[in-house]
């Protein structure tokens, strides 16, 4: 999410690095330090400071997540959120997740979720899109399902998630830039202010190497490949499926306190006769993050989610998006790395009419903290490329949860 630095945010940067720092005698501020981060971010109740959505601007909210309990074989987690933000966005959500740990682990999570988001970037559809064209839309957001997956190796998964799904759109909200209806025609907005309810099955298969339960590797490689299909169950004509392609790959270089990391991902969406995609469904490239559903996420390039960071949030949207991205990062102390990344993407109306020669491209610079081997909080700036110098604060698994 693309935000001014605050005071909020610049304490949880420091936080973190100072409480993984390693000192040979700790101050008494390094003490203080520590405990506020305990008594914040690590606590049964604590501060929460994941996004709810790109534009929602800084968040603050409390989240509750007990020690889980244990039966002889099986784990039990809880979890529950409630936040709001400086742009009028709220979300609620909680989940159960039951985890078994055995040889052959396996994870089953029923969840729910409502937010608000009511500044939500419309660019229109397509490559050549205008960002003089800018305009918002707002979009309630309200699911309920279960997601989860086995297994029957370390390095491989196969999981899948089904869910009810309700979203809303309406008038944006942003006083800088016109409502999406105020720009663009009906034939250029599709499924907006369409009150379409769908049935939501999805399936995927990850390759992780080498696998390590709880946090993601130094080196080797992530790989998934999943299929979706949105089905309207309201006779609103917007049934669609969606297949996506994503890898990445990790190096260390010269030792630990370098990595290169390669990442791709190939996003195609189809839908039958008679039937649209929503604006709001289709897949985005732009920012920080896109839309996703509870706890769905792309594998991200580095330990984040980001796609074009020299562009503004969902600047660009269509049926088929490709994305390539390159990230090096370089320790300076402790848990805290300064990073390098360039960016490449291109979307179009199917995946045999993407091309190269209409990628868009992007240069910049990142700080980030990390809690042991778990992105917490990081900061990217744009230095090329792109339009203008956009810049993001993200939060990870490290405070996240």
């Amino acid at each position: 999410m693309r935000q001014p630095a605050t005071l909020s945010f610049a304490a949880a940067l420091l936080v973190p690095a100072i409480a993984g720092a390693q000192v040979p005698q700790q101050s008494g501020f390094v003490d203080k330090a520590k405990h506020a981060y305990e008594v914040l971010f690590t606590k049964p109740v604590r501060v929460s400071l994941e996004p709810i959505a790109p534009t929602s601007g800084v968040v603050g909210g409390i989240g509750w997540q007990p020690k889980p309990w244990r039966t002889p074989s099986v784990f039990t987690i809880p979890t529950a959120r409630a936040s709001v933000s400086q742009n009028k966005y709220w979300a609620i959500d909680g989940s159960v997740a039951f985890q078994g740990v055995g040889l052959h682990e396996w994870r089953f999570e029923p969840y729910g979720r409502a937010r608000s988001m009511k500044r939500l970037n419309y660019f229109g559809i397509g490559n050549d899109s205008l960002e003089e064209n800018r305009s918002d839309f707002a979009m309630l957001d309200r699911r309920a399902g279960a997601t989860g997956y086995y297994r029957p190796v370390g390095w491989l998964a196969i999981g899948g998630r089904g869910e009810g799904f309700w979203p809303r759109t309406d008038s944006g909200e942003n006083p800088d830039f016109p409502s999406i209806e105020v720009r663009f025609g009906p034939g250029q907005r599709p499924g907006f202010a369409e009150n379409t309810n769908y049935l939501y099955a999805g399936g995927f298969v990850n390759i992780n190497y080498p696998y390590v339960r709880s946090e993601r590797p130094r080196r080797g490689g992530d790989y998934m490949a999943s299929v979706a299909a949105f089905r309207d169950v309201s006779g609103t004509h917007h049934s669609f499926t969606r297949v996506e392609i994503e890898g990445l790959e990790r190096f260390t270089v010269a030792g630990r306190d370098r990595a290169l990391t390669i990442h791709g991902r190939l996003s195609s969406t189809t839908s039958g006769s008679g039937d649209a995609v929503p604006l709001y469904l289709m897949d985005t490239l732009g920012g920080a993050d896109n839309l996703r559903g509870f706890k769905e996420t792309i594998i991200g390039g580095d330990e984040a989610t980001s796609t074009l960071r020299s562009f503004e949030s969902f600047r660009f949207r269509d049926l088929a998006t490709a994305l390539m991205q390159i990230d090096f990062r370089q320790r300076v102390w402790s848990q805290v790395w300064i990073s390098v990344f360039a960016d490449g993407g291109v979307v179009a109306p199917g995946v045999r009419r993407l091309s190269f020669d209409d990628l868009h491209r992007g240069i910049g610079v990142g700080l980030s903290v990390y809690r042991t081997n778990a992105l917490a909080i990081r900061a990217e700036f744009s230095l090329w490329g792109g339009e203008g110098h956009p810049h993001y604060m993200t939060t990870g698994r490290g405070i996240n949860f």
